[in-house]
């Protein structure tokens, strides 16, 4: 059995791991001295962009969705040399849930996020951890066509356009897509990690 990669797959790899070394790398002493997050997010921001213009970014989203088509074995490789360095960069690893979309939603949430003209947060974890579903304390309860939302969540960022909230309903977990500015939703950014407090957010 031949467990080489191919050319192509070889050539990402190597491209990938050329850009950490060269251009990721030296900036680790800046960023882990950098005294606000702010400052952070923007070596982050700059490292993301220069994924895009090598044209890796959304590489392994599907060509139906606008991105880069690439199989499991490319987009782990990508994800294995990013992973040596500490700067956080985004090339369009994003959950697959999106796909799930309505097509309005797809329009206005799957295919911004695939270009890059959006970002959102996950809105999972809680103050307190849980192992089951149903410890999950945030809730969404059904009202007419809508849900009202309560509870606190961590954000896994504090700079996003929408984010994935995941609450518990009377039927079991279901993931909402939320905006930030819905009245009722209020995102404290002064916590580690930032939170999201839903208070009946419809």
């Amino acid at each position: 059995m031949d467990f080489t990669f191919s050319e192509d797959a070889e050539l990402i790899r190597q491209t990938v791991h050329e850009f950490v070394r060269r251009d990721l790398l030296p900036q680790e002493p800046k960023f882990l001295n950098a005294k606000t997050s702010s400052e952070r997010q923007e070596i982050a921001r700059n490292a993301t962009e220069k994924i895009r213009e090598m044209g890796l970014y959304s590489a392994g989203v599907p060509e139906e969705f606008g991105g880069g088509g690439l199989g499991p074995i490319e987009t782990c490789l990508i994800a294995e040399e990013l992973s040596y360095t500490i700067i956080p960069v985004e090339w369009g690893d994003f959950t697959p849930i999106l796909y799930e979309c309505s097509e309005t939603q797809k329009k206005d949430y799957l295919l911004p996020v695939v270009s890059g003209e959006k970002n959102y947060a996950l809105a999972f974890r809680e103050l307190e951890p849980f192992s089951a579903p149903e410890q999950m304390k945030t809730t969404a309860q059904p009202e007419g066509e809508n849900y009202r939302l309560n509870g606190i969540k961590e954000l896994s960022r504090d700079e996003f356009d929408f984010c994935l909230v995941f609450a518990r309903t009377p039927e079991g977990v279901t993931c909402f897509l939320l905006n930030p500015n819905t009245p009722g939703c209020e995102i404290q950014t002064e916590f580690e990690p930032a939170r999201l407090i839903l208070t009946d957010c419809l």
